[in-house]
């Protein structure tokens, strides 16, 4: 059974263009509970939301949704987002819309001192949190392993600087990612999160143990099912349950018309807490539950940002 309101939290999606105006609005009113049709046609059949009548007791409403924009992107019209107004909070459906700004760890090559300092000062300036920036093997040349990790020290140096949260992205450089925050941890005021973990467990729980939070999804993306690799399926059964967060990946851009139906989005959410639940064999609303606890700790850095 469900109880009266379930709330879906996404720790990292990118939403260019969900900034305001109508479009921020059909994405978190949708969540409203109301009986529709879930248009994926690829999917042909109707989504767990579309069976939530307007009689239900069940509502579902949006929690807190971490949406990341690369710095190189900020400046560009497909990244519409406003991080002059900071984290917005809608007072109709309770969701927290936090803004990321980061440095990729695939736009290292990019990067120079006069971004990283751009960096620092949105940062500063704005209700941005920093994000996504890490370590990532699959995108390095010869050389470049260096200048890679040299970028993600002045990012993550920015975020502890402002001890805001911080969002990691790596890949293959579990080893170098440890390293990196044991030589900050006495520094780390500010929660953070590894986003679409796929580690080990024994690395989940250093990072556990550093301060970090682990992020898993089940990478949908534009209306394609996933499922999570067996690796990460490992992790989520043996992660301590106050650390884990649960995430899209999703990626929209202004005129993306595959991806800018808000339903698919929904749809995409919440699938991934239904096949989270399947695995933990427990009920989703219990889960969502555990997210929702889990994401509280952010919300004290959002505390002198209104939207």
């Amino acid at each position: 059974m469900y109880n009266k309101v379930m709330v879906l939290s996404d720790f990292h999606c990118h939403l260019y263009g969900y900034d305001s105006g109508e479009s921020m609005k059909a994405l978190l009113n949708g969540f409203s509970g109301e009986c529709k049709e879930n248009r994926r046609a690829e999917a042909g059949r109707k989504e767990s939301l579309s069976v939530i009548s307007a009689g239900d007791e069940l509502k579902i409403r949006p929690g807190m949704i971490f949406t990341n924009i690369r710095e190189r992107d900020l400046w560009e019209s497909g990244a519409l987002f406003s991080l002059d107004e900071g984290v917005r909070r809608d007072g109709k459906t309770g969701a927290v819309v936090v803004p990321f700004i980061g440095i990729h760890p695939w736009d290292f090559n990019e990067a120079d001192d006069e971004s990283l300092a751009a960096l620092e000062q949105t940062a500063v300036k704005t209700g941005a949190f920093i994000g996504e920036i890490g370590l990532d093997r699959l995108h390095l040349g010869g050389e470049e392993r260096e200048k890679q990790r040299y970028v993600f020290k002045r990012a993550l140096e920015a975020a502890l600087k402002v001890e805001k949260p911080f969002t990691i992205h790596c890949v293959r450089e579990w080893g170098a990612l440890l390293s990196v925050l044991e030589s900050v941890k006495e520094r780390i005021r500010a929660p953070f999160l590894v986003h679409a973990y796929s580690g080990s467990a024994e690395t989940m729980e250093k990072i556990i143990s550093l301060g970090g939070y682990i992020s898993f999804g089940t990478l949908f993306s534009h209306g394609r099912e996933g499922s999570f690799s067996e690796k990460a399926a490992d992790c989520i059964l043996k992660i301590d349950r106050r650390f884990l967060l649960l995430e899209t990946d999703w990626t929209w851009h202004a005129g993306d018309a595959e991806a800018a139906e808000p339903d698919t989005y929904r749809g995409a959410l919440l699938s991934v807490y239904e096949k989270t639940a399947e695995l933990l064999k427990i009920d989703i609303t219990e889960l969502c539950g555990v997210i929702e606890e889990n994401g509280e700790v952010f919300k004290a850095y959002t505390a002198n940002w209104r939207g």
